[in-house]
């Protein structure tokens, strides 16, 4: 069987939009009332820093609203700590900084999230490497909890227990975002409640691929294998399975011989009498782009140790490129895949959606 570009074109799939396209709006009118009606009271960086003691959850709103979450780790290192002593070489005014103003906030009581970090390098002295890990451990956790983490309540603590962070995050808002001109006729509170993020389209479309090729093995007789088999498939160990069975995101190994795709996590593999035999790789393209490329050299190469394994070991293992979206239909599309075919010139080396579905009883055969 030989599958010319006219074939391969013809049966080319076009994106469905399977799922949410945008995520759930993240506030709720009850859960930040108390905290919405504070925003149009302030007007000054000192009704800021008053109200955050009480209600730190007023900084969710804004870090949304201006989207500081964007940003590095240099901010909040700088609304959590002083950063010219952090920066000092002097160990003792270093100990004496993490000891009044890091192991307990402003408040006098004990900060037990710093201290975790702290306590992580064993050392009964204060050591400058154990404090300085222990900071940029505690900054990349605060930064990175989103509403709803359990790390995010460690970062409301520590602005309501410190009216230093309190004083910087409302200096920070006030001067460089204009928060002020913001604080008025319900903007933020309107802006919240309809703002909704999209979808990152690059996994957006990976997913898309999966679902056709998930639905196409559900409806032509495999069955997804459970949660208790292992994500790395030994080829040469039998499993008790009868007919033909799939996993996701999967790596393959032989304990006989040397595998050098061994750290390969494939999209799919499919097994028939609990034996691995073929392997996907699939990806979506709409448009042109740089990922074609490293793709196409990776998948290249990856069919070629495959072949070499097969060809020790009977013939018996298999991969397959299963590719899709428009720009195949492109000229640069056609030149591309037809490029691609004088190197993956097995039967079922590269295909698309529908012609895996066609080929799919030919496939079920191959062992």
């Amino acid at each position: 069987m030989e599958i010319k570009y006219e074939e391969f074109a013809s049966n080319i799939s076009f994106f469905e939009f399977l799922e949410e396209e945008f995520t759930e709006i993240k506030f709720s009118r009850n859960e930040y009332a108390k905290e919405f009606n504070l925003v149009n009271k302030i007007k000054s960086i000192n009704d800021l820093a008053k109200y955050l003691e009480q209600y730190p959850k007023l900084f969710d709103l804004y870090e949304s609203y201006f989207q500081i979450s964007t940003f590095s780790v240099a901010q909040y290192s700088n609304f959590l700590f002083d950063v010219q002593k952090l920066n000092y070489d002097d160990e003792i005014s270093l100990s004496t900084y993490c000891k009044n103003s890091c192991l307990q906030y402003e408040n006098r009581e004990p900060n037990k999230k710093f201290q975790y970090y702290y306590d992580k390098t064993e050392t009964k002295e204060f050591n400058k490497y154990a404090f300085k890990k222990a900071v940029a451990e505690y900054i990349n956790c605060l930064q990175k909890s989103k509403m709803g983490d359990k790390n995010r309540k460690y970062l409301l603590d520590h602005i309501s227990k410190n009216i230093t962070t309190r004083a910087k995050i409302a200096e920070y808002l006030v001067n460089k975002y204009n928060l002020i001109e913001h604080s008025t006729e319900n903007l933020i509170e309107k802006s919240l409640l309809l703002k909704r993020h999209q979808v990152d389209p690059k996994s957006f479309s990976g997913k898309y691929g999966s679902y056709r090729i998930e639905k196409c093995l559900n409806n032509n007789g495999f069955t997804k294998l459970s949660s208790e088999y292992t994500k790395t498939l030994d080829f040469e160990e039998k499993k008790e399975l009868n007919g033909f069975h799939y996993v996701r995101e999967a790596k393959i190994k032989s304990s006989k011989r040397n595998v050098k795709f061994g750290n390969k996590v494939f999209d799919f593999i499919l097994l028939k009498d609990g034996i691995p035999f073929f392997l996907i790789e699939t990806n979506f393209y709409s448009t042109s782009g740089s990922k074609i490329g490293i793709n196409e050299r990776e998948y290249i190469s990856l069919a070629k140790d495959i072949k070499e394994f097969s060809n020790s070991n009977e013939n018996k293992l298999f991969f397959s490129w299963i590719t899709d979206g428009n720009y195949w239909l492109s000229t640069g599309g056609m030149k591309k895949w037809e490029n691609i075919r004088t190197k993956l010139d097995g039967d079922f080396e590269i295909l698309n959606y529908s012609l895996f579905e066609k080929y799919l009883p030919e496939i079920r055969n191959l062992i």
